[in-house]
């Protein structure tokens, strides 16, 4: 008699924190990320270009822990959201032109456009910031 198969887990493709080329920040320095991986235990470690002052060591090996997103990224990311909402804001008003019919009493939409201008005020301070 032999002894049962053990199941294998199923592999699942987690996305990382991180893109390769994403400026990123770390302990008060700047860097670029090169390339990436993840441990068995999903731990994910970032091979990073230091840009700027890099202290004799311009590439290093960071834990995701100790990496957050450059000040610059953060405030592109915010642009194109506003600007992703801004046309689905028109593409609504022009149905509601085609249509004769008003769309943006029923769903909402005073609320979404108040919204909307607080993110796009939002963005452009991160703009201005970075």
């Amino acid at each position: 008699m032999t002894a049962p198969m053990r199941l294998l887990r199923p592999e699942t493709e987690l996305p990382f924190r991180f893109e390769v080329g994403q400026e990123v920040s770390f302990h008060e320095m700047r860097a670029r990320i090169v390339d990436r991986l993840r441990s068995a235990m999903g731990r994910e470690y970032y091979q990073v270009e230091v840009l700027g002052e890099a202290y004799g060591r311009p590439h290093r090996t960071v834990l995701a822990d100790h990496i957050e997103p450059a000040a610059r990224d953060v405030a592109m990311r915010a642009q194109v959201a506003v600007t992703l909402a801004e046309r689905m804001y028109k593409n609504i008003k022009a149905m509601e032109s085609l249509l004769g019919h008003p769309i943006a009493d029923h769903i909402g939409f005073d609320e979404f456009e108040h919204q909307l201008h607080e993110v796009k005020q939002a963005a452009d301070h991160l703009w201005s910031a970075a």
